[in-house]
């Protein structure tokens, strides 16, 4: 046996007899000699990697601004930076009258999917940006003609002229906490008399704003969206009793230049 071996051993023996006689000397405050440092083997490097690709192909589900559950009714657009949902805006039947009038839209009628059933939401348009560039961007909207009925029988086109819809009470939502919202949001206020129509600027993300999913919602809540898309309509205007309709066209620039 070597020393270190042959101390430990001895050690063992003595205080073993220490025992046996009942004796208090102890030798465990004895340092042991010659003990080596533990070995440490040379640090070793690992490696993490990850890769992102831009989805081209798969739409973004449309979801619940509140609850963030999938609904049905998705626009199928595809890319890194699209529109996902529009409501469809309708109005009541409405009594002709010979007075100025101002009509609200109803609200938003949401199914979710897998389910039977529907929540009344206010009316939104809801967008994604997954470039990661963080660039911003910028929704527009334009009215593209005037509302108007087209008799089935002759054919003839009766118009709204002069009757304005407006968008109100705009207000912007995120599931996501962490990204800034975007700093200019605006109300609408349409001609739908022009001649070319105008594009209006309702939502403005700058630079490292509204990355992810963001609705614009017309309506802070379900009580709000309840007078915040408005028709209002002339009393001199001569109608005729049928459905009137229009067109909006929502155009997402990739600059909020």
């Amino acid at each position: 046996m070597n020393n270190t071996h042959t101390r430990l051993f001895a050690l063992g023996l003595t205080t073993f007899a220490g025992l046996m006689l009942g004796a208090t000397t102890t030798f465990a405050e004895e340092p042991l000699e010659n003990t080596a440092p533990p070995t440490i083997a040379d640090p070793q490097k690992q490696q993490a990697e990850i890769s992102f690709f831009q989805n081209e192909t798969d739409p973004n589900k449309p979801t619940d601004p509140g609850t963030g559950e999938e609904i049905d009714g998705g626009t199928g657009m595809v890319g890194p930076l699209t529109i996902d949902y529009i409501s469809k805006i309708k109005f009541e039947n409405q009594k002709l009258s010979g007075n100025n009038e101002t009509y609200f839209a109803k609200l938003d009628t949401v199914k979710y999917v897998g389910k039977e059933q529907t929540v009344e939401k206010a009316n939104f348009v809801q967008v994604t940006d997954n470039r990661g560039s963080n660039a911003g961007w910028k929704l527009q909207v334009k009215q593209d003609k005037q509302f108007e009925h087209k008799d089935e029988k002759d054919g003839k086109i009766t118009k709204l002229t002069g009757a304005t819809l407006s968008f109100l009470n705009p207000t912007m939502k995120s599931a996501s906490l962490s990204t800034k919202i975007p700093s200019s949001i605006k109300p609408v206020k349409f001609d739908g008399d022009a001649d070319t129509p105008v594009n209006h600027d309702v939502v403005t993300a700058s630079q490292n704003e509204g990355m992810g999913t963001w609705f614009y919602t017309l309506g802070g809540n379900v009580e709000e969206g309840k007078t915040s898309i408005s028709l209002s309509v002339p009393g001199d205007l001569a109608k005729v009793a049928g459905a009137y309709s229009t067109q909006l066209t929502w155009t997402l620039v990739d600059s909020p230049a």
